[in-house]
């Protein structure tokens, strides 16, 4: 059951030189890694934006660095049980929408969206619900994930697993 991270793009509002674009290091998905590992799951990380730092597209006014959502979704092992994206910040939400959709294309396989909870540029995942349920998102994981992470793995393992209150 090896279980697959993805850190999204790095995304820059064109125009804007001192709010967007600065890469930040991904600490809630790094925190979802280690618990992940420490409980002897294999583990695949993908860095959208680090794999392809100086590769960059424009698209409706933002700049997008890294991979594309076929790269990504080329990336992931075919072993995969699980993906794991993280949503660190509301300017990489559209890069993150079509990454899901990439993968879609691709595989069934569950996918589970992080919320970042450790930065102020950080945005709910329950108010864009809708939208990464739409792109035929699985879950959604709120707040610290590690103990969630652990949980929902375990859960999907289950010949009927319940997903009440995740």
């Amino acid at each position: 059951m090896t279980i697959t991270l993805i850190n999204p793009n790095n995304v820059t509002q064109m125009g804007d030189f001192f709010g967007t674009g600065i890469p930040y290091m991904p600490i809630t998905l790094a925190y979802a890694a280690a618990v992940i590992r420490k409980s002897g799951h294999p583990l695949s990380v993908i860095d959208a934006f680090g794999e392809a730092a100086t590769t960059k597209r424009r698209e409706d006014g933002f700049i997008i660095q890294g991979l594309t959502p076929a790269e990504v979704t080329e990336r992931i092992p075919a072993d995969t049980s699980l993906i794991l994206i993280h949503a660190g910040h509301v300017v990489e939400h559209r890069a993150i929408i079509e990454i899901i959709k990439s993968i879609r294309r691709r595989t069934h396989t569950p996918i589970a969206i992080i919320e970042n909870s450790q930065a102020v540029t950080a945005y709910s995942l329950i108010k864009a619900k809708d939208e990464f349920f739409e792109a035929n998102a699985d879950f959604l994981i709120v707040g610290e994930p590690e103990h969630t992470v652990l949980e929902l793995i375990e859960r999907l393992g289950e010949k009927n697993p319940r997903f009440e209150g995740i």
